[in-house]
């Protein structure tokens, strides 16, 4: 009888690993150039930005990210199949952890959302979403080149949004900006972006 209760066990044990290792729920991190945006996901508020927290997995969720006096915006939380989960394909063929949403996972984790004001022309806003995008994706071969004071995407982002200031000019500034935000990417993203606006 002892045998067959451990087996039983074990069975049920090893029938969803995903849901046991991984669990139903992932923490995940979604930001925005608007601070104390509400945050909903599949309809329910999960907090405001900058938010932090798990919430359920699953094949597709949407995020939407919306605060008063500014255009609300959707975000698909992209998802990938959780390595873990192969685990049990031996034992249910995953069915379990499908059923929970554990064969999933957010990839990536980090969400950055640009929001904007009803006031801000079209070409604004997409000049700055882009500039904060470049920013963010290449933080990290940027700070590297902005040490040297060349490279291939310092180059580009003079070129494309810094083009009216000298060469010195422009290195002294994605200087500034680089040690004034502490190695956080949106933070670098943000003050590049706002710098923009003044030239």
């Amino acid at each position: 009888m002892k045998k067959i209760s451990l087996l039983l066990l074990g069975s049920i044990l090893l029938g969803g690993c995903a849901t046991i290792i991984s669990g139903t729920s992932q923490a995940v991190s979604i930001d925005s150039n608007i601070s104390g945006a509400t945050v909903s996901v599949e309809g329910s508020q999960v907090g405001v930005t900058p938010f932090s927290g798990k919430i359920p997995r699953k094949r597709e969720s949407v995020a939407v990210i919306s605060k008063p006096g500014y255009g609300t915006q959707s975000l698909t939380l992209t998802t990938s199949y959780n390595p873990v989960a192969i685990l049990s394909i031996f034992w249910d063929y995953s069915t379990t952890d499908c059923l929970t949403g554990a064969c999933w996972e957010y990839a990536p984790n980090n969400y950055y959302v640009n929001l904007r004001t009803a006031s801000t022309s079209d070409s604004n806003f997409r000049k700055d979403s882009e500039l904060k995008a470049f920013a963010m994706t290449y933080f990290n071969s940027l700070r590297s080149e902005i040490i040297v004071g060349s490279g291939e995407k310092l180059d580009a982002l003079h070129k494309a949004y810094f083009a009216s200031m000298s060469r010195a000019d422009f290195i002294s500034e994605v200087k500034s900006v680089n040690m004034a935000t502490n190695g956080s990417p949106v933070a670098f993203g943000e003050l590049l972006a706002s710098k923009v606006s003044l030239n």
